[in-house]
C-alpha cells in the first residue's frame, strides 16, 4: 500500500517548479535540467516534513536512479536503491513511454514497444529482474491496447482481483 500512495505522489516536488520550465516545447538547457531534476528533493522535502512520511520520501527521492549508477540525484548503483524507487521508475518510464510525451516526443509507444525498451535498459536504468515482472504482470492481466485512452471498468475489476488490490478500489 505504501508503494501505490507512493507512486501517485512520485512527482509531486514538480509543483515547485516553474511551468514554463516544465512544459517547455524544446530541449532545456543543463540549468533548466538541473531545476527539473530537483524536483526528487522538493517531493522527499514535502512527503518527509510537510506530510511526516520519512520512508515514503526516501521511495520519492530514488525514482530517478539507474541500476548502473548513472541516475540523479545520488547516484546510488543497484541493490542500494530502494525497491520501491526501482518499482517506480518502471512504472513511470512505462507511462512516459506510452503516454505522456514529455521530453519532445511526438507519438506515444505501443505497449509492446515500450516493454522492448525496458528489457533493452535493463541493468543499466533498470533492476532487470523487476522489468521481467514488470512485463510478465501487465501481459497477464491482459493490458488493453487503449488502456491509457478510455476508462475500462472491467479492466479495472479484473486488475485489481488479479493483483489482489481490493483495499484500493
Amino acid at each position: 500500500m505504501r508503494t501505490y500512495i507512493t507512486a501517485l505522489l512520485h512527482d509531486i516536488g514538480k509543483v515547485g517548479l516553474s511551468k514554463e520550465i516544465l512544459l517547455k516545447p524544446a530541449k532545456l538547457t543543463t540549468l533548466e535540467r538541473t531545476i527539473v531534476e530537483s524536483h526528487v528533493h522538493i517531493g522527499n522535502r514535502i512527503l518527509r516534513k510537510e506530510l511526516g512520511k520519512t520512508r515514503p520520501a526516501s521511495f520519492v527521492r530514488d525514482h530517478h536512479e539507474n541500476w548502473n549508477g548513472t541516475g540523479y540525484p545520488r547516484g546510488l548503483v543497484g541493490e542500494d536503491i530502494s525497491i520501491q524507487g526501482r518499482i517506480i521508475r518502471i512504472c513511470d518510464s512505462f507511462d512516459v513511454m506510452t503516454y505522456d510525451t514529455r521530453d519532445y516526443k511526438l507519438t506515444k509507444m505501443a505497449y509492446y514497444d515500450a516493454f522492448e525498451e525496458l528489457k533493452r535498459c535493463k541493468w543499466t536504468d533498470f533492476d532487470g529482474n523487476l522489468v521481467d515482472e514488470f512485463i510478465n504482470m501487465l501481459i497477464e492481466i491482459e493490458l488493453p491496447d487503449s488502456w491509457y485512452d478510455e476508462y475500462n471498468a472491467e479492466f479495472m475489476k479484473k486488475m485489481f482481483k488479479e493483483l489482489d488490490l481490493k483495499e484500493l478500489m
